[in-house]
């Protein structure tokens, strides 16, 4: 008789551990899987986020600032982006194919222009939308400007991307 209630005490109280188990799961994560509002039945509305891919320098005659120059107009495109309010945030990528939670994967490549000046440098970027897996831009930018035409070509990219995500 002893051994029969203690068998009925336990499996109460294992039914009692899981039960309050999946009550802390539910009062953890009120939204579903993951912790995101938007990802069970929710649609997000708002302005995507972009992330900035590391810049890919496909000059032939690389000085030895190229890495530095690189990383410059990363920061560049990022920060001039993230003030424009574009998006919702805009982060920059550590390297190519980083993971991230970015819908729009923006990926710059710095290229010669050809023109008759040793330092002419001209911008192809190629945007991705990651959920459609499709390419909404891919273009090059020359800045035309003597002082800095790389500022001049962010801010055409800029504008280009006002255009399609600005509401």
């Amino acid at each position: 008789m002893h051994s029969t209630f203690a068998v009925l005490i336990v499996g109460v109280l294992l039914c009692a551990c899981s039960s309050s188990g999946d009550l802390v799961e539910r009062t953890r994560s009120p939204w579903g899987s993951g912790g995101n509002p938007a990802a069970d039945s929710e649609s997000y509305l708002g302005p995507p986020t972009a992330a900035v891919a590391p810049v890919s320098d496909r000059r032939s005659a690389r000085g030895s600032s190229g890495e530095q120059l690189d990383a410059d107009i990363q920061r560049s495109i990022q920060s001039q982006l993230d003030r424009s309010g574009i998006f919702a945030g805009v982060v920059a990528l550590d390297y190519p194919g980083e993971e991230n939670e970015a819908e729009v994967i923006i990926e710059p490549a710095l290229l010669a222009t050809g023109g008759s000046g040793g330092d002419d440098v001209g911008l192809r970027v190629r945007v991705t939308e990651k959920t459609e897996r499709r390419v909404v831009l891919d273009k090059r930018y020359d800045g035309r400007s003597r002082t800095n035409p790389l500022n001049v070509a962010i801010t055409e990219l800029q504008q280009d991307l006002g255009d399609r995500y600005a509401k």
